[in-house]
């Protein structure tokens, strides 16, 4: 491992070649895993009165509906080649034609950049899988990307806070310790695949500013650290 053109972590060296315990049974784990999760007793599943799709909780005996939740679990169905036509129609519940974007709780306006680019970021990811190809699944995708460009600029590419409020137009930050810069590279991914979904080369160019972006401030950070 050594002789190879990297950088070398010297923990790397601490660890056994071979594992000491036994790999799991990954398949029996994941079916045990989705018998567990589609039990309504435990709180996690049910189905939305409204709608008749389904509506996955982000943990155990919560009424709330997450797309960092469904689209993990719809992505899970599509990698086992189980049927998915029961799962995919929530795919459009999370879309908010009010803001142009998919959202990770329906209905929210003060959102955290982390959970809206890891949103958009599993829509995209939908478009790969359970609705490749589909027409209006990447006409969503394009405005989606069109209000992610519109809020960056907004904001002036600076992610250095928590996230954004729709209802009054600012960005807020409960602590400093909340704060999300890193979450640019969210922003520059979902430009480059919004670039590459739909032939636009301006996407590719806001992609490649944003990661400029994250560059400079990185080394703005460093330096007011040593000094």
């Amino acid at each position: 491992m050594k002789e190879l053109n990297y950088f070398h972590f010297n923990e790397i060296d601490q660890m056994p070649e071979i594992p000491q315990l036994p790999i799991p049974d990954y398949v029996a784990l994941n079916r045990q895993f989705r018998v567990a999760l589609l039990k309504p007793e435990n709180g996690a599943f049910s189905i939305n009165k409204d709608t008749g799709h389904p509506n996955f909780a982000a943990y155990l005996m919560c009424d709330s509906n997450e797309m960092v939740t469904w689209g993990i679990l719809a992505i899970g169905e599509w990698l086992c080649a189980n049927d998915t036509t029961w799962i995919s129609p929530t795919y459009t519940d999370f879309f908010s034609e009010e803001l142009g974007l998919y959202l990770n709780t329906i209905k929210a306006k003060r959102i955290e950049y982390w959970y809206l680019f890891y949103a958009n970021t599993l829509a995209g990811a939908m478009i790969r899988t359970l609705y490749n190809d589909d027409k209006e699944a990447i006409e969503r995708m394009e405005i989606a990307a069109e209000s992610l460009l519109a809020l960056a600029k907004e904001i002036n590419y600076d992610f250095n806070d928590q996230g954004y409020d729709y209802t009054k137009c600012e960005r807020f930050t409960m602590l400093d310790d909340y704060r999300q810069p890193d979450s640019i590279a969210g922003f520059a991914y979902n430009m480059l695949f919004a670039a590459r979904l739909v032939n636009k080369p301006e996407y590719l160019e806001e992609s490649y500013k944003a990661a400029q972006h994250q560059i400079l401030g990185t080394k703005f950070q460093t330096a007011a650290q040593v000094c």
